[in-house]
Formats: structure tokens, sequence, C-alpha cells
């Protein structure tokens, strides 16, 4: 490999400039803050984030940016060779260490399916939360229970368990 490395030379630092930065934009970086890479989730998904998930989430990627603090050689010494030992760098927020998107990509979704729309007049609740009218939630794996609530209607509820990566539709029909 460092063989290979040294050959390619001056294009493989060029390639590297340029993508990394592109990369950087599409998977978060270590200058966004750990709220702003979930809003940017969020917005790009489409997708609300439960409070419990945000927090959980921001809590791991600080302890892991900390970690990984601990072990980042001094600035003369950050080589492909301690990204590659070490184990940062690539696959953890190029660069920046780890990022929300890769937590927020395993976590089961839930996909509310509200009859009839209009109107928006319904409130998805979750773990005594209310989200309003939202389409889609990111959630936490294991046992859940979901209300949705319209005035003037019976309540429609919704319990199960969700693994990682499940997509699960709640339809609700008022």
């Amino acid at each position: 490999m460092r063989t290979l490395r040294c050959a390619i030379g001056l294009p493989a630092l060029l390639v590297m400039m340029i993508v990394e930065p592109a990369c950087a934009q599409l998977f978060g970086s270590s200058s966004e803050t750990v709220e702003e890479e979930i809003a940017s989730w969020s917005e790009q998904k489409g997708v609300v984030v439960a409070e419990d998930v945000r927090l959980a989430v921001v809590r791991k990627v600080k302890e892991k940016r900390e970690k990984m603090k601990s072990i980042r050689p001094p600035a003369a010494d950050y080589s492909h060779h301690y990204r590659h030992r070490y184990g940062y760098g690539y696959g953890y927020g190029w660069g920046g260490g780890p990022n929300a998107w890769f937590l927020l990509d395993k976590l089961p979704i839930l996909h509310f399916v509200v009859q009839p729309v209009p109107p928006r007049d319904y409130s998805v609740k979750i773990k005594d939360h209310n989200y309003g009218a939202i389409e889609k939630i990111c959630v936490n794996t294991g046992s859940i229970s979901v209300r949705i609530e319209r005035a003037g209607k019976p309540t429609c509820d919704w319990v199960g368990t969700l693994s990682e990566g499940d997509e699960q539709t709640v339809t609700c029909n008022f």
C-alpha cells in the first residue's frame, strides 16, 4: 500500500484535496456541531429526530470525539499511517471524528399515514413528547408506543418493537 501511495504521489494528493471537502459536506465535518449535523441529516432526509434520540446522539458523538482527540497524533505526524492505525478520518466524518449521520442512519424510522389529509390537524405523541403533524420520525430501537390524536376523533395507538434500520408505517384512518 505504501508503495502504491508513493507511486501515485501528487495525483493522489490532488484527488484527496477535491474529494475530502465534498465528503465533509455530504457526511458532516468536524467544524459542524453535533446539533448542526443532526439538523442537516433531518432536513436532507425529511425526518424529524425524536428528542431522546437527539440527546443520545449528541452524547455519543461528543464522547467518541473526545476519545479520538486523546489518540490524535501531533499535526506534524498526521499522515495516512496514523489515520489507518488509529481508525479515524475516513469513515468517521472525513477527518473530524465520528459524526451524527452514521448513528442516525442506523436507527429505525416511523412513517405516519393519516387519513384524511387535509387537514393536517393531528398530533403525534411519543413518550410524552408532542411532535405535531409530522410524517416521519427517527426513534430509538426497542419497544415504542405512539399515540396519534385528532380533535373530536378517537385516538389512534400503535405499539411495537423496532430494530436497527427498521422502517415502520403507522396508518390511522380518522
